[in-house]
């Protein structure tokens, strides 16, 4: 999504962002987080996304590039996760995954 690349160049020195661009680009993550997630994974990612746009409208940094790591690194897992269920509910898949773990 274009949207989420841009979001965290709002966190390094250089030029002044427009807080309102991103606080819309952070409510464009949190829709796709909705439609992409659900149960406890959604509720999580929505929660963290939040609190990403509630310190994009601060006028301090505080905290705000812990922030941004933390939602990537989620957001890199749910996909990890994603793939993993996706790929193992496939036997031969599953039995050639667990005839390398065999192995090793």
């Amino acid at each position: 999504m274009r949207s989420s690349a841009l979001v965290p160049n709002g966190f390094r020195p250089g030029p002044v962002f427009d807080r309102e661009m991103m606080q819309s680009q952070a409510d464009d993550l949190i829709m796709s987080a909705v439609s992409a997630l659900d149960g406890p994974d959604e509720t999580e990612m929505v929660a963290r996304l939040l609190a990403v746009r509630e310190t994009l409208g601060s006028t301090t940094s505080d905290g705000r590039a812990a922030d941004v790591v933390d939602v990537k690194d989620r957001a890199l897992s749910a996909v990890n996760d994603y793939f993993e269920r996706r790929l193992t509910a496939i036997p031969s898949i599953a039995a050639y995954l667990d005839e390398l773990r065999a192995r090793a």
